[in-house]
């Protein structure tokens, strides 16, 4: 590898005329391209080059330092020169460098190269370098994973295949998940990614006979967009589960709370539970039947009727549990202010249980 990127920057010397040389984190001049001695007194690290963001002018010896990353190595470079020509020279030579390292590894392959995109692993000059080898267009994707057990991935990688076609994409990542990214356009079929979402749930357990969940990202405009979406839906899967498991669907957007909330102290959660809930509200957030009525009372707009349909109970007894709860926690649920308070309670106690665990 030096042989390369020794070749790299000596032509760069004799395109620009810079003088370059590679050291390693120890101050060690691994390559250069003169050979004159005490130009400079090399006076740089790893951490002061990255509080600089990769690269540092050093004006008292007229140089520019750069960072450069190869496979799991980094050095530092020197180039003459101490402005803003020479920091921009700095940034072209490191591209440069790990282009070439890139470049003498193996190609990832066309499901790889997604794999690595959506896990944020890539740069833009790589993306836009496999874009161009596998022909790959900048178009619109819903973003969706899909996380299953480890024994039914198989049988649903197999039926995903089936169901969708180029340039859709189907990504097997680590974890028993999988990635799924569904273009679309203004013909589409589906109205957004949640609704296509539940399409591959409800698929997937009526032809399959088997339980998945779905962490729903959004849509991606681009393919920079997709590590973030990606992160999303991850991150909807995980909160979705944690506060309620029953749910097979998880939209990142209705977890944005969520995500505030847990980002609290969890001193000043426990705290903030302690002061608004006695030991009797602490026991309605224990009771399994009492909060699935609450939460489906929640899902259904507050509607008696609606939820009592849902969950197959008369009318009385649900009214009976609402009343126990008001009770017990005093708050009435069929007030939008005490509700949106219980379920925040409620979020908080099973945020502070998960973190616990």
């Amino acid at each position: 590898m030096l042989k390369e990127i020794f070749e790299v920057i000596t032509s760069i010397q004799q395109t620009t005329g810079l003088e370059i040389d590679i050291f390693t984190p120890a101050g060690e001049q691994l390559l250069s391209t003169h050979d004159q001695k005490d130009l400079y007194q090399f006076d740089m690290s790893l951490e002061r080059l990255r509080n600089f963001e990769g690269i540092a002018l050093d004006k008292a010896f007229n140089i520019t330092y750069f960072l450069i990353a190869i496979d799991t190595k980094e050095y530092i470079g020197v180039i003459t020169g101490a402005n803003k020509v020479s920091k921009n020279y700095a940034y072209m030579v490191s591209k440069l460098l790990e282009s070439q390292a890139q470049n003498g590894k193996k190609e990832l392959n066309k499901q790889d190269f997604f794999k690595e995109l959506l896990s944020n692993k890539l740069e833009s000059y790589q993306i836009q370098s496999y874009k161009e080898t596998y022909n790959l267009k900048d178009r619109a994707y819903y973003v969706i994973n899909i996380l299953a057990a480890s024994k039914d991935i198989k049988l649903i990688l197999e039926y995903l295949q089936e169901i969708l076609q180029e340039p859709d994409v189907i990504a097997p990542m680590q974890g028993g998940n999988i990635a799924v990214l569904k273009t679309c356009d203004e013909e589409d079929d589906y109205q957004s990614a949640g609704e296509f979402a539940h399409m591959v749930c409800d698929n997937i357990e009526q032809e399959l006979s088997k339980t998945v969940h779905i962490g729903v990202g959004g849509i991606a405009k681009d393919f920079n967009d997709l590590p973030l979406m990606y992160s999303h839906s991850l991150l909807s899967l995980r909160l979705g589960r944690l506060i309620d498991e029953r749910v097979k669907v998880f939209s990142y957007k209705d977890y944005l709370l969520i995500k505030l909330l847990e980002e609290l102290p969890k001193e000043k959660v426990k705290k903030y539970l302690e002061m608004s809930l006695d030991k009797t509200g602490f026991s309605v957030l224990k009771n399994r039947e009492l909060m699935d009525t609450a939460e489906q009372f929640l899902n259904n707009s507050l509607n008696i009727s609606e939820t009592a349909r849902v969950m197959y109970m008369h009318r009385n007894t649900l009214i009976y549990r609402l009343d126990k709860i008001e009770k017990m926690m005093r708050l009435n649920l069929r007030k939008f202010s005490d509700a949106m308070v219980f379920r925040t309670l409620n979020i908080l106690f099973k945020l502070l249980k998960g973190d616990s665990k």
